[in-house]
């Protein structure tokens, strides 16, 4: 009688996972810098490494214009087809999971339920 009023089920999960949450967001405002210049702990030369290397890796510096032919040697890449394929084949499982299991017990009649607390 006792545990039933310190817990309150399955909600203490909900609570601590929110508490962590929170935790990890006020400790990851302090230790993530948005940008290298924000960064003091980096020289001039680390941040002008890293400022090059993000330039270079962004699509937003080239200047590539939509072609079909640059289409047309995507849709011939193995790597995008697998790529596909993986992501369909993890993410539909888990998605049918996710959507079925909760509509499972609304078929199945209450009494076929049983339950360890009598």
């Amino acid at each position: 009688m006792i545990m039933d009023k310190l817990t309150f089920g399955p909600r203490w999960i909900f609570i601590l996972e929110g508490l962590a949450t929170i935790v990890v967001a006020v400790g990851a405002y302090f230790f993530i810098y948005n940008y290298p210049d924000t960064a003091e702990f980096l020289s001039d030369k680390e941040r002008k490494f890293i400022r090059d290397r993000l330039s270079s890796d962004s699509d937003a510096t080239h200047d590539e214009t939509f072609t079909w032919l640059n289409a047309l040697k995507a849709f011939k890449d193995p790597k995008c087809w697998l790529y596909g394929m993986a992501f369909h084949t993890t993410s539909l499982p888990l998605y049918t999971f996710s959507l079925f299991l909760v509509s499972l017990p609304l078929h199945i009649p209450l009494r076929e339920w049983t339950s360890n607390h009598r």
